[in-house]
């Protein structure tokens, strides 16, 4: 199965808007498993972020971007829905890493689907169901 790491905006002027680009990439993030891929939401790290404010231990950008760098070095492919700071950073790093970059869910499919992904599944009703665990062979 690949890992996608999804670059998306995050940073905005409002919570509101914050939370609306988490919702767009937790959109993504839900494609992308229903179409056989697991992924990273770095935007999830909004909770994160809540949380250790809350408790008097805030993050701040770069904390954020170095884990962000650290996951996505570790990943497949990587899906870029937009530009900003950070999602410039992280292309640039995959890039330079020869991670594969995609600019659409469907480029993403397009590309597992020629057999250059390791799995393919497919919903079956309710459940998930395996259709093979080795599509590029060679």
């Amino acid at each position: 199965m690949l890992l996608v790491y999804i670059a998306s905006p995050y940073s905005a002027p409002t919570q509101k808007a914050r939370l609306k680009n988490v919702q767009k990439t937790m959109d993504a993030a839900i494609q992308l498993y229903y179409h056989g891929f697991a992924f990273i939401c770095p935007n999830l790290m909004h909770y994160l972020d809540e949380r250790a404010t809350r408790i008097g231990k805030p993050l701040n950008w770069t904390d954020f971007m170095v884990i962000d760098l650290c996951q996505l070095a570790r990943c497949d492919a990587l899906l870029f829905l937009g530009s900003s700071p950070g999602t410039e950073m992280e292309l640039k790093f995959a890039r330079q890493r020869n991670i594969p970059v995609f600019y659409s869910i469907e480029e993403l499919i397009l590309h597992n689907n020629q057999g250059n992904g390791t799995v393919i599944a497919y919903n079956k009703g309710d459940k998930k169901q395996l259709v093979t665990d080795n599509v590029s062979e060679g």
